[in-house]
């Protein structure tokens, strides 16, 4: 059974390099050597005004804390990267539900078939990247899973490309129009390279996982 997927099953991080200085590390720094050249350099005759002295020690530990925060969130934000990350590795290998067109590279395809209601009958489609129809099957109006084995209705094999899958009902022999079907497809790998999980499935397709509205 295919479970629905929500937003509420992955959490995205985008992954940082800990070990990379931060901007504000480098200002931090740049502030420090200021302070450190204003006191080696001051008049002893007209030093500087205590209460000067006393704001940017004020503002010296302020941008050290800012400093020291920074750090802390990079390191959190990896290990939330490396969590995530792990979690996936459960989706390895599951079968998803992915609706509209999909990528065929050679195979069997297996449609998810939910007959409109009312229908007594029904005829698979598989139609090529610009609409034209290459495939007709006629079925029953049962659920059920159809395995199309990447042909035309003549019996030659489909070059590879994009395809969709569809669905005709018909009712005392009256169509009751053309809907889109999903396919199944299985996932072989997952990635994190940005700010999305991407999913590569083993038609070869590469998308994001939002794209997918089933697992099982």
């Amino acid at each position: 059974m295919l479970e629905p997927i929500s937003a509420g099953d992955l959490t995205t991080t985008k992954p940082s390099n800990p070990s990379q200085p931060s901007p504000l590390s480098s200002d931090f720094n740049a502030f420090l050597n200021m302070l450190t050249t204003q006191l080696k350099h001051q008049d002893p005759l007209n030093p500087v005004d205590s209460a000067d002295y006393a704001m940017q020690l004020a503002a010296f530990s302020t941008v050290e804390q800012q400093v020291l925060l920074n750090q802390k969130m990079d390191v959190l934000q990896n290990n939330l990267h490396q969590n995530t990350l792990a979690s996936l590795s459960n989706w390895m290998g599951k079968t998803v539900k992915l609706p509209g067109s999909f990528t065929f590279s050679g195979g069997e395809v297996t449609a998810l078939i939910t007959p409109p209601t009312g229908s007594e009958k029904t005829d698979f489609i598989v139609q090529d990247a610009a609409g034209a129809e290459i495939f007709r099957h006629r079925l029953g109006a049962q659920d059920q899973e159809f395995a199309w084995a990447g042909t035309t209705s003549k019996g030659a094999v489909a070059p590879f490309g994009h395809y969709n899958f569809a669905l005709e009902g018909f009712a005392k022999d009256q169509s009751l129009g053309i809907s889109k079907l999903a396919s199944l497809q299985t996932i072989e790998e997952i990635s994190q390279p940005a700010d999305d999980i991407l999913v590569t499935l083993g038609n070869g397709q590469t998308l994001p996982w939002k794209n997918l509205t089933g697992l099982r």
